[in-house]
This record gives structure tokens, C-alpha cells and sequence, in this order.
């Protein structure tokens, strides 16, 4: 089956006509590797907005004008594309230079040199160059091929992702292509962490949306194996798919429960094992949950407490 209609693939975001914030991916005609009409795509802020219109949605778009789109997509089904990988070189490259990296220099004030650089090497944090104290966090695959990297900064003194003038997030692959390092780069990405699962174990597996909040929380609490979905639109099967086998326990951000538990309904579908946690929901105040605070938020307030909540969880 040809698709011609797909969201665009690169990292370009455009302003949502719902709820105003630079986060809309649009749909791509892949005939003429144009955009369709500016309303027709979706917010990757499920939670807080929502809004997609697909091509399917709208009648007649055929009178629009094409706006060069920035990266060509082949219009043959995403699964029958092999995967393109960062090279070995570039990936290693950024293993270093952790003075200038903002997001190391808060986990070392929170948890010490040892423990930081404990958590530096179990998920291959990187340095970017792309903005003063940035951070990458490389998509990492059970194989341990490099699918992508995601770059952000963060600030140093709160652990805060920087989100003013503008929101700091980039992508290896995209900035590869600028750079004419690669003539064209397919994406299949994979859960942050995913490399950590070639270790066989008994350990359950936890699926968390940020990848600040899973390296945290494999300090917090080692019981489990921390991996992140990136964002809440990127759960599918194809993400989960090397989960099959293992128990696998989903902890959303406050005020993303319900969506998450749509997301596990299908997943259990396919075959997976997944519960997904509602602890944070059941102690959140009214402040707590229009922050849409997450469970390494908490364990930072009050470690114990929660380390103590979530054995609970178990009983």
C-alpha cells in the first residue's frame, strides 16, 4: 500500500492553529514534496491541545500553493524502509566536553561526580556544540546502532529544559543532513534506553516520556530499567515492539494518565505486557497537576517517600 499524504518527517514545527504554540508538525504531499494547507497536521502537545487534521479529514485541498517541504519522504509504507543510522565516529565524538554541558552540571550538583558519570556512560549522554551547554541524548538501539540524536539545553542550576526566546530542541539527523553530512537520512527512532534491554534481566522495564526523567529515576530507583518515549505522540507499536517479553510499567506526567492509558490499551493489543501507574495522580495538588510535574520531580522533593510509594505499587 502507497501512502502520498505523510506528517512531515524533519524537525521544522510551524505555529497551531489551535493553541498557538510552535509545536505543528504538517502533512507532506509526497508527490510534489509540498506541504497541504497550513491547518492540516497535528500538535505534538497531545495533552495540553490535541488538535490533528488529517488530509483524510478535509474535502477539497487541491488549490493550494506548494511550499517547498525540507526533507523528501519516498511514498512506500515507513515499515518497509531499513532504518539510517548515526556513524560511530560523529556519536563518539560527543562523548566528552562534560564541563560545558548544562544538563551534566546539574546531575552532578544533585547527585555527586560518581553517580553522574555512572549515569554519563549507562546512556552515552553526549555534548552539542549546536547551542552553548547543550546536550544530546542519543537514541540508542537494542543492537546498538545510533538511530538518532535529540539536542536540548537545559539549565544548570534547576535542571529546567530552556524554553524562552524559543524551545531548545534540535535533531542529530537533521542537523547531519544541513551540514550535507548525509544525503538522505530515513528515521525510525527507538526508546531512549532501548540499548540497556540487550541486557537480559528480570527487571521491569519503565517507560517514562522524558529522557532527563529516566536517567533520574534509574538512580532513584534501580529496580526497574528507565527508558523514555521522548513525547507522548511517539507511542506506538513500532517503539514498543522490543518490549515484547518483558513487564513493562508506564508512568505518565500529571495530567497525561488517561491518554497513556489509550496509548497501553492498544499496545496490550499487539501483544505486550503493561500496567500503567496512576501513583503520581493520587498525590498531586491542583498546582502540581496544571505543571504536569512527573515522578523524578517528586523523588527529587522527597526520595524516600517515593521510593516507598512506588514498592507499594507492587504489593
Amino acid at each position: 500500500m502507497h501512502y502520498r499524504y505523510q506528517l512531515d518527517s524533519s524537525s521544522k514545527k510551524f505555529e497551531c492553529p489551535n493553541c498557538s504554540k510552535r509545536r505543528f508538525v504538517r502533512y507532506v504531499d509526497l508527490e510534489n514534496n509540498a506541504y497541504l494547507p497550513s491547518h492540516i497536521g497535528r500538535c505534538d502537545r497531545e495533552v495540553k491541545c490535541g488538535y490533528h487534521c488529517t488530509p483524510k479529514s478535509v474535502v477539497a485541498y487541491q488549490n493550494y500553493e506548494p511550499q517547498l517541504a525540507p526533507v523528501q519522504e519516498p511514498s512506500i509504507p515507513f515499515e518497509n524502509f531499513e532504518a539510517s543510522f548515526v556513524s560511530e565516529e560523529l556519536y563518539k565524538s560527543t562523548l566528552q566536553y562534560y564541563t560545558q554541558n548544562n544538563f551534566v552540571k546539574f546531575l552532578k550538583a544533585e547527585l555527586g561526580e560518581d553517580v553522574s558519570q555512572q549515569l554519563i556512560e549507562r546512556y552515552a549522554i553526549g555534548t552539542s556544540k549546536y547551542w552553548d551547554g547543550a546536550t544530546i541524548f542519543w537514541q540508542k538501539d537494542i543492537k546498538g546502532e545510533i538511530r538518532t540524536g535529540k539536542v536540548m539545553l537545559y539549565n544548570p542550576e534547576d535542571g529546567h529544559r530552556v524554553k524562552e526566546p524559543y524551545n531548545h530542541i534540535h535533531w542529530a539527523h537533521s542537523l547531519m543532513l544541513k551540514k550535507g553530512l548525509v544525503e538522505y537520512f530515513f528515521l525510525k527512532q527507538c526508546l531512549f534506553g532501548e540499548h540497556l534491554l540487550s541486557k537480559k534481566g528480570r527487571k521491569v522495564v519503565a517507560v517514562v516520556e522524558s529522557e532527563k526523567t529516566a536517567i533520574l529515576m534509574s538512580y532513584f530507583y534501580p529496580k526497574y530499567e528507565w527508558l523514555a518515549c521522548g513525547s507522548l505522540s511517539n507511542i506506538n507499536k513500532q517503539l514498543f515492539e522490543p518490549l515484547k517479553g518483558w513487564s513493562v510499567r508506564l508512568y505518565p506526567d500529571l495530567g497525561a494518565l488517561e491518554k497513556w492509558k489509550e496509548k497501553a490499551y492498544w499496545l496490550k493489543k499487539q501483544g505486550l505486557e503493561i500496567v500503567v501507574s496512576s501513583l503520581l495522580d493520587g498525590q498531586a495538588t491542583e498546582e502540581e497537576q496544571a505543571r504536569g510535574l512527573d515522578i523524578a520531580d517528586y523523588m527529587l522533593k522527597d526520595t524516600l517517600c517515593y521510593q516507598e510509594l512506588m514498592q507499594q505499587e507492587l504489593v
